[in-house]
C-alpha cells in the first residue's frame, strides 16, 4: 500500500468509530503528539492527543500501529467520548500559582505563599511560567489539561511537575482548576 500510514491510520479511526467508542464530534479536536517508525520492522506509531478548545486531555492518547505493508497491528484508545459535552467549565476559578501552592502543601513543602508569576499565560493551554524557589529544583511550569474522573465526569486541571529539592522525587500533579482538589500525585522516581 503506498499511501501514508498515518492517513491510513486516520482512515481506520474514522470507520471504526463506533468501536472505538467515540463520536464524530471527537475527532473535531486533536493533535499528532507523536509518530515514530520501527527502522527494524518499518511500522508506524501514531500517538494522537484528545483535544477541547485546545486543551489536550491528560494521557488522552489514541495510539494506531500500522506495519510496513500498510495494516492496522493494534489500536490503544485512552480518548474520552463526548468530551466537549461532559469538560466541566472553560476557565479556571484557582490561579495556576494556587494551585501548586495547594500541591506543595500536600506534599507538606515547606512553602507558605502561591509562587509568583513569570510572565502572563500562554496560549489555550494558559501555560503559566512560575518562580519554583522553595518549590521545586526545576523550572515549575503549570498548564491547562482534562482530567477523566468518574464515568462522563471530566475537570480542567492544572498540570505541572514539582522537583524535590533532595532530588529523591519528581512528582506530576493534577488540581483541580475549579475547586483546588489535587486529583492525582504521580512520583516519577518511585
Amino acid at each position: 500500500d503506498p499511501r501514508d500510514p498515518s492517513t491510513i491510520a486516520l482512515d481506520f479511526i474514522t470507520t471504526n468509530l463506533a468501536v472505538l467508542g467515540l463520536d464524530q464530534a471527537d475527532l473535531a479536536e486533536y493533535e499528532v503528539s507523536d509518530l515514530t517508525v520501527n527502522q527494524a520492522t518499518g511500522s508506524t506509531h501514531l500517538y494522537l492527543r484528545q483535544t477541547f478548545q485546545g486543551i489536550p486531555l491528560y494521557n488522552g492518547l489514541l495510539q494506531v500501529n500500522v506495519n510496513r505493508e500498510g495494516r492496522i497491528m493494534s489500536v490503544n484508545n485512552a480518548w474520552v467520548r463526548g468530551l466537549a459535552a461532559v469538560a466541566n467549565a472553560a476557565a479556571p476559578g484557582v490561579s495556576a500559582g494556587n494551585a501548586v501552592a495547594i500541591a506543595a502543601a500536600s506534599l507538606e513543602l515547606e512553602t507558605r505563599t502561591p509562587p509568583g508569576s513569570l510572565g502572563p499565560p500562554d496560549g489555550d493551554k494558559q501555560v503559566t511560567r512560575l518562580d519554583p524557589t522553595g518549590i521545586s529544583a526545576e523550572p515549575l511550569e503549570a498548564e491547562l489539561m482534562w482530567l477523566p474522573v468518574a464515568a462522563g465526569q471530566v475537570r480542567l486541571v492544572w498540570n505541572f511537575q514539582i522537583h524535590t529539592a533532595d532530588r529523591a522525587h519528581i512528582y506530576d500533579l493534577t488540581v483541580d482548576a475549579s475547586s483546588g482538589d489535587v486529583w492525582t500525585r504521580f512520583d516519577w522516581v518511585a
